[in-house]
């Protein structure tokens, strides 16, 4: 089915069911916004007819329909909406805790570094406070606020640092982007595994030995939070990321932000011949659109590390081209 089609289907499916259950005090319609690390995406909004300014239950247009095209039946994704809104507003008279946002005190003592990518995300960077990636391109660094604390939250939660938050609470941007950063060292320090180490790791969690024995060493790169950490790529930020990074691969490399949870670093000496580099460049893109979900992504492109000079350089697909035409 097309995506329109969704759309028109589900919409009348849904106002079946609030007008048949709710007697018609809900209304919804679809609305245009904005998704951190994926862009402009339409969004599907339920509100409370009679309530004054209540807060919509929003819920992703394409996250629904992956899910129908995923064997998800109509029924099932309108209930799955329903029940959404219902836990919204069982939650709603907890959304008080949000004053905590305007506490600096919360706000020194809960933030942490972030990453995404600039080109992603360019429309909202006049509105978020965000600091360059020396090296990295297209790579930005940001400040989030852990609200796991909150009554509403179930799980973890966070919430970036707008511009308009930050100039509320009267901390400047180079004291809190430097206490978001320790805060990240101290709490989820630089982890460093070969890719042998981390699948022993892994199996031995499990109680079991490894079945796996890898030829080609290559490095996961992450925080100590474990297998896939929720911003295991902001390690690059970190005081000493590249020397701890030069000591324990020996040598020059490629790192590639496989997604915002870990970097996969190849030494050099891996690369066997010169158009390997376009085929990781190939591999990061098609892992970025068919295993990670959007938000998950973080970039297209890979970064050389040089040790001798402890610099990092991007390497895009037409340059990695450049290259391999010279050679």
């Amino acid at each position: 089915m097309e995506y329109d089609l969704f759309k028109t289907e589900l919409m009348n499916k849904l106002n079946n069911r609030l007008n048949t259950e709710l007697h018609g005090s809900f209304t919804c319609y679809y609305e245009n916004g904005y998704r951190v690390n994926v862009g402009d995406t339409e969004y599907l909004l339920i509100a409370d007819r009679d309530a004054f300014n209540d807060i919509a239950t929003r819920i992703a247009v394409p996250d629904l329909y992956d899910g129908f095209n995923k064997g998800y039946t109509f029924d099932e994704i309108v209930d799955a909406v329903i029940n959404a809104r219902a836990e919204s507003s069982r939650t709603k008279d907890e959304y008080g805790e949000t004053y905590k946002l305007f506490d600096p005190d919360f706000i020194r003592e809960n933030s942490y570094i972030g990453v995404m990518s600039a080109t992603t995300n360019r429309k909202i960077l006049d509105q978020i406070a965000y600091q360059k990636v020396e090296g990295y391109d297209d790579l930005i660094s940001i400040i989030r606020i852990d609200v796991s604390s909150f009554r509403c939250i179930e799980g973890t939660g966070s919430v970036i640092m707008f511009n308009e938050l930050m100039d509320s609470v009267g901390i400047s941007r180079t004291e809190l982007f430097e206490v978001a950063k320790q805060n990240s060292q101290t709490r989820n320090p630089l982890q460093i595994l070969s890719t042998q180490e981390a699948y022993d790791e892994y199996y031995h969690s499990l109680g079991l030995e490894s079945p796996v024995k890898l030829g080609a060493k290559m490095f996961i790169v992450g925080d100590t939070s474990g297998v896939r950490s929720e911003n295991g790529a902001a390690v690059l930020t970190y005081d000493g990321f590249k020397e701890k990074l030069a000591s324990t691969v020996g040598e020059n490399c490629y790192i590639m932000p496989a997604s915002v949870h870990e970097l996969i670093v190849m030494p050099e000496s891996q690369i066997s011949r010169p158009d390997r580099i376009s085929l990781m460049l190939n591999h990061t893109y098609m892992i970025n659109r068919i295993v990670l979900a959007p938000n998950e992504r973080l970039s297209d492109n890979i970064y050389k590390f040089d040790i001798s000079k402890m610099s990092v350089q991007t390497i895009t697909a037409e340059q990695s081209r450049t290259s391999e035409r010279e050679l």
